[in-house]
């Protein structure tokens, strides 16, 4: 599961980049208001230079590699179950 991302480390890892733009982009709103307007002023607008000035938001989701390693414990669990179940299923055919 934690190779398609649904996990939720990735989610923690992806909530973390979206919180970080939030805050940057907070900061890219705010200072333009403030260089830009009075106090006590409404209704400024940017215009749409001043949009295209801000960054897109960029993530990159874990590699596999990285992935992999955060689920050793994970993989092994499952190969452990599938032995003791292929044990088990060469027992009861044999007794079948």
């Amino acid at each position: 599961m934690a190779i398609s991302n649904p996990d939720y480390a990735t989610h923690l890892d992806f909530s973390d980049a979206a919180e970080n733009y939030r805050i940057l982009m907070q900061k890219f709103l705010n200072d333009n208001t403030a260089q830009n307007t009075t106090f006590g002023q409404r209704g400024y607008k940017a215009d749409a230079g001043f949009w295209k000035q801000l960054p897109p938001f960029e993530y990159d989701p874990p590699e596999l590699k990285t992935l992999l390693n955060q689920n050793t414990v994970n993989f092994a669990v499952l190969g452990g179950w599938l032995c003791l179940s292929f044990v088990l299923f060469l027992f009861t055919a044999k007794a079948i």
